[in-house]
Formats: structure tokens, C-alpha cells, sequence
């Protein structure tokens, strides 16, 4: 499990910067990418100090269910 921050506004005129992290997961049964996704952080600090915080979640937890349940609580607690 891996994760990385980007600008997905980078190089676009009159755009306000807007940070995300991406978290990996590998990948699915269908040969899809296993992510997870979060944007809309100001700074580049933000969004790197919130991958880590999920990053070290993800690794307190032990087993797939429990890191399913886990994304869940980060999905809708960035949502409130």
C-alpha cells in the first residue's frame, strides 16, 4: 500500500490550486486499480499530512474487512 500527492490544477490559467492524495491499494479481481481518492486540500502540506494520517490508519489495521470499515469512516467524515 503506497499513496501519493498531485496538483490537479497544475498549469491551469485563473484555477485556484487544489491538492489530492491518492491511496493504492493494488489491484482488483477485474484487474482494476484499487484506490482511493481525496481532493480539495489548499496547500500541498494538507494533503500530504492527511495521506499520512490515512496511511498510518491503514496500517494499525489488520485485516481487509477492517480497513474497508475504516475507509468508510474517512469517506464520510471528509463528506460531514
Amino acid at each position: 500500500m503506497r499513496g501519493f500527492v498531485f496538483n490537479r490544477n497544475k498549469n491551469k490559467k485563473g484555477k485556484k490550486p487544489n491538492w489530492c492524495y491518492v491511496v493504492e491499494f493494488g489491484y482488483t479481481a477485474e484487474g482494476k486499480r484499487d484506490r482511493l481518492w481525496k481532493g480539495g486540500f489548499a496547500t500541498k502540506q494538507e494533503a500530504d499530512g492527511a495521506l499520512t494520517q490515512v496511511l498510518e490508519q491503514l496500517r494499525t489495521e489488520t485485516s481487509r474487512c477492517r480497513k474497508i470499515n475504516l475507509l468508510g469512516k474517512i469517506a464520510q467524515a471528509a463528506r460531514a
